[in-house]
Order: structure tokens, then sequence, then C-alpha cells
């Protein structure tokens, strides 16, 4: 639910899913993205889209406390600027008992994708 962007990560989870589920969450820290996540995911029952900046404590952006079975981050914690707050924020979604699940390039062999995104401000914040 964290960092939707263009909606990879999404598409392949609501993919197995087939609309088994009370609600999903699209947030992105840029609205932007949104219009055509609307678009793209028109199948899909009972998602929400929300602007989320998650370096900033999110129950001060609408958010309720501890109200996610399961939060996805797929390539977007490590560009935050202090990775100690921003868990501190991600565990503020994540219910009791919930689950995180990080999806982030670590291996130094992918260069193409560091070298692809290396002038995005921000790709390297953390």
């Amino acid at each position: 639910m964290t960092g939707g962007g263009t909606g990879g990560a999404t598409r392949a989870i609501l993919k197995h899913l087939d609309n088994k589920y009370s609600s999903y969450t699209f947030t992105d820290i840029s609205v932007g993205f949104f219009e055509q996540a609307q678009e793209t995911f028109k199948g899909h029952r009972n998602i929400i889209y929300e602007s989320l900046d998650i370096e900033r404590d999110p129950t001060t952006q609408g958010f309720q406390e501890h109200s996610y079975d399961l939060v996805v981050a797929s390539n977007v914690l490590h560009a935050t600027k202090f990775l100690d707050q921003t868990m501190t924020n991600v565990r503020k979604l994540v219910k009791p008992g919930g689950k995180l699940l990080i999806l982030e390039a670590v291996d130094n062999g992918a260069i193409r994708v560091g070298f692809s995104f290396c002038g995005v401000p921000g790709w390297w914040a953390g």
C-alpha cells in the first residue's frame, strides 16, 4: 500500500487476490499516479487512493493507527532520508499480528535499475 507508483506490485498482488479482500489502499507520495492507477485497476473493487508521505506520521495524514493487515512497500522505503523514522511510521500502519512485505533492490549486480533512476531526486536519499 505504500509507494504505489506505476502499480507494478499492486498489479501482481491483485491478480492473485481475485477480489477476495475487503479493501486495498493504493498510496503514493504524489497523487500524480492515481489517474492511471484508477484506470488500470478499474475492474477491482474497494480500492482506495490516498496520498501518503511515509517520512511523516501517517496518523497526521488521515490514516488510522494500526489498521492494516498487510502493508506492501515495493522499492520505496530506501528513498527516505531517515529509515528509523520511516519504519516507525510504517509500524503505525500495521495491525498487531499484521505483516509488512518489503521488496527492495539490494544487489549491486542490478546496476541497470540504479543507473535508470540515479538522476531522480530522492532515489538515493537513504
